[in-house]
């Protein structure tokens, strides 16, 4: 019995293995491995985002019981940026560690958690965003922009369409594109990169377009990141969102100075029509024409009103002069007359007064001495009147041709001004026009075909085996053989 007892306690002990942590951890490395050999999608919040200065992100996902450690190298290509407290989808490999007995995931490729969550970080970057001023910028647009910047993609269909538009509405504007990619996880930087350069470039335009085609929420997102959003909001010349399609929204359709719903309307918006500007211009210069012949006009109706005036009254002074001195004549005749009646009425007195002859002779002495000095008295009266009014008139009209003339010469220095600008602006657009005539074109040894329906842009346009190709010095007549 004894005996037994014994057998069964030394079977029991060699049955049982005690393992050493190397051997657990090989045997739960290959018990993971032979679980988990492809990839897997694990979906959780990231949490402890961290970025090495290599490159190599290292974060952590979680739900609410459990904690997986994750590593997305550098060599991974993101279609957009991670941050903390975004859920994921991340597709990977479980790799083990069995020296630290930890394992974790290596992501190979990242999708967002859903629709919803696209919006949900979108509006509380709004929040933040908004918190910040960075939705602020509303600043006009220039009317006639010499030079505009364009970040896009160098190679998408918007650049070719933005640029068509252009050459349609204002061919005289100079255009400069910042080449940057608009989605995936470089995008963000290279866009602001490029506002910057139109910033800080020697040559700086007078407005910078954003622009891409339409996309997806995830595509477009980059767009509303916020080192795109700060470099709008930072920008000291102005910005014209044009991302997406018309129903399309991003943050930087706020940041910006004006949204355009499509790239092309982003054009229109910064540019002018050049035919309407050139006819506008046309009918302000008919319409100063016609106000300076005005001025002109009105100005020499009044200057004949003067001129009467001056003749009507110099001729009321010498009407004047005449009265006086007809008046005065018959003053001096009135007055002789007066002292010849008093003389012979002395004269007829028979009781004459003692000493009274003696005052009598005395009288008939100075009687002539008398008029003569009434005679005096009279014209320097008279002279005195016509002095006072003649200068009165003189000095009036002389004020009056001063100030017409001074009046005209400010006329015609301001006639002088507006004829000179208008001509320079004039000269400018004759310029801009035969810079971007097709004759320029053509002259640097391009031509164009055309036949009775119009211009021939390619191969199949072809319909007649006689047509004409139009140099800068002339056409030629070509006849094909095989077409």
């Amino acid at each position: 019995m004894m005996h037994t007892l014994f057998d069964n306690v030394a079977r029991k002990v060699e049955q049982e293995h005690i393992y050493t942590v190397t051997e657990l951890a090989t045997h739960v490395e290959s018990a993971i491995k032979e679980k988990f050999s492809s990839t897997i999608r694990i979906m959780g919040e990231i949490s402890g985002l961290k970025i090495h200065a290599n490159g190599h992100i290292y974060f952590t996902l979680k739900d609410d019981k459990s904690v997986l450690y994750a590593v997305c190298w550098k060599s991974v290509k993101l279609r957009f940026k991670l941050e903390d407290g975004m859920n994921i989808i991340a597709n990977g490999l479980i790799k083990v560690y069995k020296e630290r007995s930890q394992y974790q995931i290596d992501v190979r490729e990242v999708d967002i958690a859903g629709e919803g969550e696209w919006f949900r970080i979108i509006h509380e970057r709004s929040k933040m965003f908004e918190a910040r001023g960075y939705f602020k910028n509303k600043r006009p647009l220039p009317k006639y922009p010499d030079i505009i910047g364009i970040v896009t993609s160098p190679t998408g269909a918007v650049i070719r369409d933005m640029e068509h538009r252009l050459l349609d509405r204002y061919p005289v504007c100079k255009v400069f594109v910042y080449p940057a990619n608009v989605q995936g996880n470089t995008a963000a930087q290279q866009i602001a990169n490029g506002v910057q350069f139109f910033n800080t470039n020697i040559i700086k335009p007078d407005v910078i377009i954003v622009a891409r085609g339409g996309g997806s929420v995830e595509d477009l997102l980059p767009f509303s990141e916020e080192i795109v959003v700060r470099s709008i909001y930072e920008s000291k010349i102005p910005v014209i969102s044009a991302i997406g399609h018309e129903t399309d929204t991003t943050l930087a359709d706020y940041a910006a100075d004006v949204r355009a719903p499509t790239p092309t309307a982003a054009i229109e918006f910064a540019t002018p029509v050049l035919s309407e500007m050139v006819l506008s211009i046309n009918t302000y210069k008919d319409r100063i024409c016609q106000a300076l012949q005005q001025i002109v006009l009105n100005f020499t109706v009044r200057m004949q009103s003067i001129d009467k005036f001056v003749q009507y009254y110099h001729g009321f002074c010498i009407n004047m002069q005449n009265l006086i001195e007809n008046y005065s004549n018959k003053s001096l005749i009135l007055i002789k007359n007066i002292i010849n009646e008093y003389v012979i009425c002395i004269n007829s007195i028979h009781i004459i007064p003692p000493n009274f002859q003696i005052k009598e002779q005395l009288l008939h002495n100075n009687s002539d001495k008398l008029l003569n000095v009434m005679n005096i008295i009279i014209n320097n009266k008279i002279k005195d009147v016509k002095s006072v009014r003649m200068t009165s008139l003189t000095q009036y009209l002389q004020t009056k041709i001063q100030l017409y003339q001074n009046n005209s010469n400010i006329f015609f220095k301001n006639y002088v001004i507006y004829i000179k600008y208008y001509s320079d602006y004039l000269s400018t657009l004759n310029n801009r026009l035969e810079q971007s005539s097709y004759l320029t074109i053509l002259s640097k040894g391009f031509c164009y075909a055309y036949d009775k329906n119009g211009v021939i842009r390619k191969k199949s346009d072809i319909h007649n085996s006689k047509f004409e190709l139009r140099f800068c010095d002339g056409n030629v007549a070509v006849q094909t053989t095989n077409t």
